[in-house]
């Protein structure tokens, strides 16, 4: 199940709307980064999403609403296209954001959470990598067999990853020398605690 209104907000925060309807007459609308289906409803006409996703004449004015033509390998629910990833994802900090990191055997896709929040999930949701024929990694997020959600990996250039590992180069240095050898020193002096303990009394 997805969130509309979580959908509505994304959407009107990057002032875009894309809806895309498949052959078999399933609707998906998203922002570009994500697409996420309407499922058990008729394609809708923009003024119809606009009315569902409770936007006001001032957001309608302010959101480019854009029929688009995506490949259909990216909504497919083809199974052979997609490694499921088994591992719950790494929560990392890039640039003063927040990404998780979903991980196969052999690649990896940074996400941004924001996308993850209209999808409503249960234990029936799995998510899976799918690489495109050009070569290009995305999210896809299943209720069962069925496709949810699409979400385009993040494509960090290599100076933002390496002044991402010098942050973390940092944070090890500084986890080591401040405080991991700093407890080392309070553990191996047993009456310290003794004495906070006497002194809280």
């Amino acid at each position: 199940m997805i969130k509309k209104k979580r959908v509505a907000a994304l959407c009107k925060s990057k002032k875009r709307l894309l809806m895309q309807t498949l052959p078999d007459n399933t609707q998906w609308i998203g922002d570009g980064g994500a697409m996420y289906i309407l499922a058990g409803i008729e394609p809708m006409s923009e003024d119809s999403l606009a009315s569902m996703l409770d936007y006001s004449e001032k957001d309608i004015t302010a959101i480019c609403f854009r029929q688009v033509n995506g490949s259909e390998e990216l909504f497919s629910d083809d199974k052979e296209r997609d490694v499921q990833i088994e591992k719950p994802p790494k929560r990392v900090i890039i640039e003063n954001a927040e990404y998780l990191i979903f991980e196969t055997v052999n690649d990896l896709i940074f996400i941004n959470g924001d996308y993850l929040k209209p999808i409503v999930t249960d234990d029936q949701t799995t998510y899976h990598m799918r690489t495109l024929s050009d070569g290009q990694n995305v999210l896809c997020v299943k209720k069962g067999f069925l496709p949810e959600a699409v979400i385009l990996g993040v494509n960090f250039d290599n100076d933002a990853l390496n002044g991402w590992f010098d942050d973390l180069a940092g944070i090890t240095t500084s986890v080591q020398n401040k405080f991991m050898a700093r407890r080392e020193t309070v553990q191996e002096e047993p009456d310290m605690q003794m004495t906070l303990e006497e002194g809280a009394e």
